[in-house]
């Protein structure tokens, strides 16, 4: 098998993939070795760091809200402000600014196409985060487990009436 290159000519597929890392490397050495270079180790290393840091302010900013109104604040949901006394939330905040701020820096040392997928990492993060701190419940895919399925009838017709029916999702 074999690819075109841009003069015209063409190289085998086995050509283009490189040799593996020699044995006797460090850790930083051979995670230098799979980035391409030492920038682009740095700018994955702040991308992880940036989602494990996003992640974790999604869950600390949460603990925060139910904090608030368990202590008899209105919710955020329903207008409240209550949750800007909760020191938790802060944390929170300034836990999604330093993520945020790494992300950032991490596109100063590697090109875009190593660092935005990288970003993906925050939702499995919180998810994981979710499921220590919070103790939700979550499926093994990351999603919320749905309720049984019930009929649902619309409100505009009587049960029973012709109105729409749907099954809830299992």
């Amino acid at each position: 098998f074999s690819l075109f290159l841009e003069g015209g000519g063409m190289a085998p597929l086995a050509a283009m993939i490189p040799p593996p890392p020699p044995a006797h490397l460090s850790m930083r050495a051979e995670i230098e070795w799979l980035a391409g270079s030492a920038d682009n180790a740095r700018g994955v290393a702040l991308a992880l760091s940036s989602s494990l840091f996003i992640g974790a302010s999604f869950i600390i900013k949460k603990k925060g809200l139910l904090m608030s109104v368990e202590k008899g604040g209105s919710s955020a949901s329903a207008g409240g402000f209550s949750y800007l006394r909760q020191p938790v939330w802060w944390l929170g905040m300034l836990t999604m600014i330093g993520g945020e701020s790494a992300n950032f820096i991490a596109y100063a040392y590697a090109p875009a196409i190593l660092v935005t997928p990288l970003g993906a990492a925050t939702i499995a993060a919180s998810a994981v985060f979710a499921r220590f701190f919070l103790g939700e419940d979550m499926h093994i895919c990351g999603a919320r487990r749905a309720p049984p399925e019930r009929v649902c009838v619309s409100p505009s017709e009587p049960e029973g009436g012709g109105g729409s029916v749907a099954r809830a999702p299992r």
